[in-house]
């Protein structure tokens, strides 16, 4: 029976391999045997392609099971802003140049102001499964609701096998070429936006990989009294392709395809209006500690994918012929990543957004905002990191009046 167990011993010991990853040593396994780890699962678990700046990174409490083809993880961002305006003044902790008064408002010039609204909790899952790895992904923040501090919805999707189907950043971005900030709005030029989609990623070689995706609509239009909203009928479709290189720079480039409905009261017919847009962003690695980001967009009606222009009415406008057009917009975002040391990185970045086409809003509508910041993030300790930053904004309308205004902003965040 002795020599039978050290035998049973030896067989089980010599099944058990060491993963070639690195389990961080923030990562506390409160179950099962790292040792045991699936490679392929713990590559999508701890895959951070596609995050922003500001996005939380891998959860640090992990369920291991006793296989090692199953984790699931949970963490989560407690995060305090705190900001100072001065010689003008933008409400709200997102430094969104589209807000900038224009002219001028003399009873608006400084505020003190402070924020919670980048606070999160996430939950993360990835297993092995006959066709693949399945990975599940939840995350909501702290900054829905007419307070801005309500529990909010940010993503909600399932991947496997190359599809991904829920609520997740567009295939029209390119998420990890954003700039860092402290602003949690970011330049104004940014191309980004979350829609519930069914998409298919491929990897055609080691640098080469694509996604083509179909996309719910956000449409954000103005409207005039000829023309009035309907239900929209047609998805967006994007599409991207990203080459990838050994220093962890790469460069994307995607294009998008709307179908954007509306009603013409005037004659008594629902119309149709074609958008369209392309994109192209990216990482250069220049030194190993310093990397250049960057990232243009041109199109007609994609308003809803500009970071300016989100939300504001920019999709579709009104015509001189009394129905609506897809207006012009030009974009462009770039900046300088600088990380002398593991724990401090400094950076500095503009951004850029022009709107076209836009006389029949008026003159004191949107023409044109820049936007430059310069920062600091410091990681004194594990989990816990320190920023300020400078930023500088200017909004001029149609008619060329202009405002701008300045911040200092300090955060705190720590995550878990």
């Amino acid at each position: 029976m002795g020599c039978l167990g050290t035998a049973s011993a030896q067989t089980e010991h010599a099944k058990t391999t060491v993963h070639p990853f690195h389990v961080p040593e923030r990562a506390l396994i409160l179950s099962g045997d790292t040792a045991r780890l699936n490679d392929k699962v713990y590559a999508v678990f701890y895959n951070t392609e596609n995050l922003m700046f500001n996005d939380p990174s891998v959860p640090r409490f992990q369920f291991v099971d006793r296989e090692g083809n199953t984790i699931f993880g949970v963490g989560g961002v407690a995060e305090g802003l705190v900001y100072y305006d001065f010689d003008g003044a933008i409400n709200g902790s997102g430094f969104m140049t589209y807000n900038i008064p224009v002219p001028r408002n003399p009873a608006q010039v400084s505020q003190l102001g402070a924020g919670v609204s980048q606070s999160s909790i996430f939950m993360k899952l990835a297993r092995a499964t006959k066709v693949g790895v399945l990975s599940v992904y939840l995350q909501a923040e702290f900054s829905g609701g007419v307070s801005g501090h309500d529990f909010n919805l940010k993503q909600a999707y399932v991947s496997l096998a190359g599809f991904t189907a829920g609520l997740a950043n567009t295939t029209f971005s390119d998420p990890a070429a954003g700039v860092p900030t402290v602003d949690p709005s970011g330049p104004p030029g940014s191309i980004s936006g979350k829609n519930i989609q069914v998409g298919y990623h491929h990897q055609f070689n080691h640098n080469i990989s694509g996604t083509l995706s179909v996309e719910m609509p956000q449409e954000t239009m103005t409207y005039s009294s000829t023309t009035e909203a309907i239900k929209q009928r047609f998805p967006d479709i994007p599409v991207n392709i990203q080459y990838t290189w050994f220093s962890g720079s790469h460069i994307r480039a995607a294009a998008i395809l709307r179908n954007m409905s509306y009603r013409n009261t005037a004659v008594g017919k629902n119309k149709s209006v074609t958008g369209w847009g392309v994109m192209l962003g990216g990482v250069a690695s220049v030194y190993d500690t310093i990397d250049l980001l960057y990232q243009t967009g041109y199109g007609h009606g994609i308003g809803r994918y500009v970071h300016d222009l989100e939300n504001n009415g920019f999709d579709l406008i009104p015509s001189a012929d009394g129905g609506m057009e897809a207006p012009g917009s030009f974009s462009f975002t770039t900046g300088l990543r600088f990380k002398p040391s593991k724990r401090l990185l400094i950076s500095g970045s503009y951004g850029y957004c022009r709107l076209y086409d836009a006389g029949t809003l008026g003159g004191d509508a949107y023409r044109r905002a820049g936007y430059g910041v310069v920062n600091a993030f410091y990681t004194p300790i594990s989990d816990l990191q320190l920023g300020i930053e400078y930023l500088h904004g200017q909004r001029v309308n149609q008619d060329h009046s202009h405002g701008s205004a300045n911040r200092i902003m300090a955060m705190v965040k720590y995550s878990f």
